[in-house]
């Protein structure tokens, strides 16, 4: 339930101008800042496109992806086979690479880091909104980051990124980030 309040807050910021488009945090590294991370994630849903290839494992089904550790820690539970965006959502856990199946969005946990080279190709022609909240992950090729500044939460997109895929990430999504290239790439 407490989710859902922030699922609307999201909502409510979606609709706000870009100049307020931080969600406060006491402390971004905590089950309340993985709550919010969480509401914005599902909200982003919204203002992504996939294309009809991207569902072609499972057509009715919008699969979240959660490669390494688990922040989130059951925070997706209420969600599970609900319908989002017509489909229901279920999430999938990985604890390596190789185990990577068809999935819509995939949050790869910091833990993975270290791989991101390797993941991103991997996933590279399946058209997958990649997410992190590590620092600097956009600019090595994650298409949407979590950061934080002064206790809230916000979000940078690397459009470099995106162009590599055939999603189609809302302007009003896009108002809201922080932009970024890749690495070497100066924005």
């Amino acid at each position: 339930m407490r989710l859902f309040f922030l699922y609307i807050i999201c909502m409510m910021m979606f609709s706000l101008p870009a100049t307020y488009n931080w969600v406060y945090a006491e402390n971004t590294t905590s089950y309340k800042a993985y709550e919010v991370k969480a509401a914005l994630l599902i909200k982003f849903i919204d203002f992504v496109k996939w294309p009809g290839e991207s569902f072609s494992h499972e057509p009715d089904t919008f699969v979240l992806g959660i490669l390494g550790y688990d922040v989130f820690e059951g925070i997706f539970d209420q969600f599970i086979n609900k319908k989002i965006d017509h489909r229901h959502f279920k999430v999938q856990k990985f604890y390596n690479i190789n185990e990577i199946r068809q999935v819509q969005i995939l949050f790869i946990s910091e833990s993975e880091m270290e791989c991101l080279p390797e993941i991103l190709e991997k996933i590279r022609e399946k058209h997958v909104l990649t997410v992190a909240d590590t620092k600097g992950a956009a600019k090595e090729g994650v298409i949407i980051n979590f950061i934080e500044k002064k206790g809230r939460i916000g979000f940078e997109i690397n459009v470099d990124a995106k162009k590599q895929t055939k999603l189609h990430i809302s302007s009003h999504l896009l108002r809201l980030a922080e932009i970024v290239s890749n690495k070497g790439n100066p924005r």
